[in-house]
């Protein structure tokens, strides 16, 4: 008897763990990762922006093969991602913003921009037909809507000039862009209020915000009093009339231009340093990344973003994607991604547990639409 009780307690242990085991793989699997979406598109094709639709199954993405622009419109169906359509623009397009399948906008270089409507694509006129546009946002149903970028002055010892548009009673018409700025590389609006973010001629990443009809410019003290650095914030997202974040890279104002990660929060009226101590949680590459820097944001919640960029573990090393978390502990976290040459530029939420990353080389890394956890990087 008490040889069998022994067996019986033995097998009983080894269901138990057997159990646990399973619970802990079935965990594993339905826990989401990034995984690469291969769509055969050529290296040579860079990816800049990125706007999902359709629940989790869809998307717009824009950018360019050379000096050809492209728009895809992808989609999810039986587990797979495909081109659903596919089309070509004289420029290379730079950010889209999708109200519906059948009216979507897109901007770019040359002054391009182009409207997706019922009857497909067209080119729309510009105010400022040599601007290059690098963003992008429609309101409601699209019957308003900003874009900003620059103009490349006739001579080449001249400065970028910053440029603004706002879309109105059917037309874009130039408006005055904030003081100061000579590229405007992102824009967004949120209840009731806005912010423009991108270079100045000046040691300071300042930041725009829209309030009462006017543009004024608020200082991100990215740079120490006396210190010659060169910011450049590449997105910015408003999550309140009061709260917003932006991204983008520092650089010494001197010598070789090493790039460093930036990230700002505007809470309480004042911009703050976003990562603070510039630690993020679980990194395990912190001590071998010698260069990074962030192109893309998106927030499906106020406690839930995603910022997408660029790693490198040698100076001269090819670039690798890069993607950042921010989670309910409010603080940010590394995202373990497959390791692959490509940056990120663009990145867009369908949920909390859905989104799609976009970047150079074709690049497209989907989460939560399964595949292998990523692996460590060597």
């Amino acid at each position: 008897m008490v040889k069998r009780a022994a067996i019986l307690v033995v097998l009983g242990l080894v269901t138990a763990a057997l159990l646990l085991s399973g619970a802990a793989y079935t965990k594993a699997q339905t826990t989401p990762v990034w995984a690469q979406i291969d769509l055969g598109l050529p290296a040579t094709t860079t990816l800049t922006g990125v706007f999902m639709v359709d629940g989790a199954n869809g998307a717009w993405v824009v950018g360019a093969d050379g000096n050809t622009g492209l728009a895809l419109r992808m989609q999810r169906q039986g587990g797979s991602w495909t081109v659903q359509s596919r089309a070509v623009f004289r420029a290379p397009l730079r950010a889209v913003a999708v109200i519906g399948d059948d009216n979507v906008w897109a901007v770019g270089d040359a002054g391009l921009i182009v409207h997706r409507d019922s009857n497909g694509w067209h080119e729309v006129a510009n105010p400022a037909p040599t601007g290059d546009l690098t963003t992008i946002q429609m309101f409601g149903q699209g019957a308003e809507g900003w874009a900003g970028g620059s103009i490349i002055p006739p001579r080449n010892d001249e400065p970028l000039q910053g440029l603004l548009l706002h879309y109105q009673y059917g037309v874009w018409q130039r408006v005055p862009p904030p003081q100061g700025y000579n590229v405007i590389q992102s824009l967004h609006f949120a209840g009731g209020g806005g912010w423009a973010v991108g270079s100045l001629p000046a040691p300071d990443a300042s930041i725009a915000r829209y309030e009462g009809g006017a543009w004024i410019t608020e200082s991100g003290h990215t740079c120490p009093q006396g210190y010659m650095c060169d910011p450049l914030l590449n997105a910015v997202r408003a999550i309140t009339h009061d709260e917003a974040w932006a991204v983008g890279y520092s650089s010494p104002g001197h010598g070789y231009r090493i790039h460093w990660m930036l990230m700002l929060h505007r809470l309480n009226g004042q911009w703050q340093e976003g990562i603070p101590g510039g630690t993020l949680v679980d990194d395990p590459i912190n001590n071998a990344r010698k260069e990074s820097w962030l192109s893309g944001l998106s927030f499906s919640s106020a406690m839930n973003g995603l910022a997408v960029g660029v790693q490198k573990l040698d100076l001269f090393a090819p670039m690798h994607p890069l993607i950042l978390s921010y989670q309910a502990d409010g603080r940010w976290h590394y995202e373990s991604v497959p390791y692959m040459v490509g940056g990120l530029n663009a990145v867009s939420h369908a949920d909390a547990t859905h989104a799609l990353a976009v970047g150079t080389n074709g690049v497209i890394l989907g989460y939560g639409y399964g595949g292998p956890a990523p692996a460590p990087w060597p």
